[in-house]
């Protein structure tokens, strides 16, 4: 809607920064990997069955999409399982040899995402920094500042050890990447930072943004603009 009302507004279309390529799903059903992890998804806590029409249309162009290996924006309606097939195409794939990055844009994404493909059988790991909201040590400070403190002077030494994604970030080798799974789930802001130091490793063959903010565009209607656009 905004984007027909400001081609009004303005007298021409938005012009696209990159090629658009409509792509069709091909025939048949999808690979046996990803029909095996599309029946083990139905079974799991917060699963579903993902067999629909548009399940189906959405999952074999996500396959074709990945088996190109191009860099690709993807532009699909909500709900149209986007999310879920790019999750489950990941479980399927993914091995030490071609491993994954699956990026989202919060820490509680990223932590439901993991327990979701560790009940699929994957070797998967979630990885992020401090957050006070998910940190089970009393003896941490959940303040504002929470966050510029606690690794510093509690993550390292912290004894609450039972597979915190931020004690494991604080001690590993190298903090862009453990390089002991095949599937690392992760955030927008690690994401950008490995961009920034070219730090994301070669044995990554996927990255999987969900839905990440710094590709969006926001408006702000004022009732002038209103008015204009009529």
């Amino acid at each position: 809607f905004i984007r027909r009302q400001r081609s009004r507004h303005w007298g021409h279309h938005p012009v696209a920064r990159v090629t658009i390529r409509t792509v069709h799903p091909e025939e048949g059903p999808v690979s046996p990997g990803l029909e095996d992890m599309r029946r083990r998804f139905e079974n799991i806590d917060g699963g579903y069955s993902t067999r629909t029409l548009n399940g189906d249309t959405v999952f074999k162009v996500m396959e074709k999409i990945f088996d190109d290996g191009a860099n690709v924006l993807t532009d699909f309606p909500c709900g149209s399982m986007k999310s879920t097939s790019a999750l489950l195409i990941a479980a399927a794939r993914a091995n030490p040899n071609a491993r994954w990055w699956l990026v989202y844009e919060t820490v509680a994404d990223v932590r439901d995402k993991t327990r979701m493909l560790q009940e699929l059988g994957c070797n998967v790991r979630a990885w992020h920094s401090f957050h006070p909201d998910f940190c089970t040590n009393p003896e941490v400070p959940k303040g504002k500042d929470a966050y510029r403190i606690a690794p510093k002077e509690y993550c390292r030494s912290c004894e609450d050890r039972s597979g915190c994604p931020a004690y494991h970030r604080q001690t590993a080798d190298s903090r862009w990447d453990p390089g002991d799974c095949d599937i690392l789930v992760t955030t927008h802001v690690h994401w950008k930072q490995a961009l920034l130091y070219d730090a994301i490793p070669d044995s990554v063959v996927h990255v999987v943004v969900d839905e990440s903010p710094a590709l969006s565009e926001t408006f702000e209607l004022r009732p002038g603009d209103i008015d204009a656009l009529r």
